[in-house]
């Protein structure tokens, strides 16, 4: 009888901790559309810059964090805060670098860079871009965006050496 006592009090318990599970995933799913939501359809990028921090730190094993990542920068972006923008894609590269999105990424960043008058990290970054992906249809565009840059800089000489690349 003490047994059977003790298993009815567990029961609610246990119930709750089989249920808890779906219940966390269903509220990332939901979490995660809302932010997406709000980026995609509804051009809130200040809200969905804040729902996807709030996602990325609340769900850190989430099947969605590459994503989420990715948004937020471009959130970040959209609403004119490269300064916030450029640290997002680097982390989002840096932590899934194999996503298919993260030649994308690159060169969104170095974009930033550049709005930011970053010329020379931004130059910098579109190399690393036209190296990495040298075999890619905007491989060449980094480049001359590298060179764009450098001519931005003052570094008129590695600007002229990249120019004299794309034209060779």
């Amino acid at each position: 009888m003490l047994t059977l006592i003790k298993y009815i009090k567990l029961l609610p318990l246990a119930t709750i901790l089989l249920v808890l599970p779906v219940f966390a995933q269903s509220s990332a799913d939901d979490d995660f559309k809302l932010a997406r939501n709000l980026y995609k359809d509804a051009h809130d990028y200040a809200t969905a810059s804040t729902l996807f921090a709030e996602f990325i730190r609340n769900y850190p094993d989430s099947p969605q964090l590459a994503e989420a990542r990715l948004i937020l920068a471009r959130s970040y972006r959209s609403n004119g805060h490269c300064d916030l923008a450029a640290p997002a894609y680097e982390a989002f590269f840096l932590e899934h670098p194999d996503h298919l999105a993260t030649a994308d990424a690159r060169r969104e960043r170095a974009a930033c860079l550049s709005e930011l008058g970053q010329y020379l990290p931004a130059a910098a970054a579109y190399e690393q871009v036209q190296r990495r992906f040298s075999a890619s249809d905007f491989a060449a565009q980094a480049l001359i965006d590298a060179a764009a840059n450098y001519t931005y800089g003052q570094d008129l000489q590695r600007a002229v050496d990249l120019y004299q690349r794309v034209l060779d």
